[in-house]
């Protein structure tokens, strides 16, 4: 008797056991395992994020429309692969990104942190087009005249080398693709600049020199020329402050 009782003893301890291993299994499990059910939580929180109710969108209509915006982000991110583990730094964003959306520190954090959910897979020394192009920590050195995946290099100070993948330029500074290439100073106001040559924060390059940024009302063509970093196709092409952190910032991205 005493023989069986131990014997039942040990056979629940061990299915207790694998119980509870299986419960961490699955705690430790994605929390977004699939394109599908990353979209749909990113979806229900910018649909009740004040969106359906500013533009008067039903919820059901807006979350589907946001959906399979996201869904098509995500397909058109050609050589990139969703990653799970990547999902809930984004869906953390959201609601901050929706709630203070003329915030460009806040809103490119938000953009880079859910872009990279889709994640690159390019390796160190491959050719890459897109900062995201690229897998794990290494970046695509955008700088150079032949684009690659590289480590990044710590700030380098004004008449540094720059020569290498990943050599990366102080705040201020750019890489100026000279006979060897050294680390100059961004362009300023009325100063020439280009594809290569950047302008300093708060101007814009109109493709032949740097300019201040166009405030709000003036006609623009793209997001950078403008103070608030949006130009608004929707009325007319002019700066305006952007009302939502979406493709076109309007409610018929809702499905308004």
């Amino acid at each position: 008797m005493i023989r069986k009782a131990l014997g039942l003893s040990f056979m629940f301890g061990v299915v207790s056991m694998f119980a509870f291993a299986c419960g961490d299994d699955d705690a430790a499990g994605d929390k977004y395992p699939t394109v599908d059910s990353f979209c749909a939580a990113k979806a229900a929180l910018e649909c009740s994020a004040g969106s359906v109710a500013v533009c008067g969108v039903p919820g059901d209509t807006c979350k589907a429309k946001r959906k399979d915006a996201c869904v098509a982000a995500g397909a058109a991110a050609a050589g990139r692969s969703y990653t799970p583990a990547k999902a809930e730094a984004c869906l953390n964003l959201v609601t901050d990104a929706y709630a203070n959306p003329t915030n460009k520190t806040k809103y490119d954090a938000y953009l880079d942190t859910c872009a990279r959910v889709f994640a690159g897979s390019k390796t160190k020394g491959q050719g890459c087009t897109s900062e995201f192009d690229c897998s794990g920590t290494l970046f695509c050195d955008l700088q150079k005249a032949t684009p690659l995946c590289a480590d990044k290099s710590s700030p380098k100070n004004e008449n540094d080398g720059c020569a290498n993948s990943g050599d990366v330029c102080g705040t201020g500074l750019y890489c100026e693709l000279a006979s060897p290439p050294l680390c100059k100073k961004e362009r300023t106001v009325g100063q020439g600049c280009g594809d290569t040559i950047p302008c300093v924060s708060g101007t814009f390059c109109d493709g032949t020199v740097c300019q201040n940024l166009l405030q709000t009302g003036t006609t623009c063509t793209v997001d950078k020329q403008c103070a608030g970093n949006f130009c608004n196709k929707d009325i007319g092409n002019k700066c305006a402050g952007r009302q939502f952190p979406s493709e076109t910032s309007s409610c018929k991205d809702f499905g308004g």
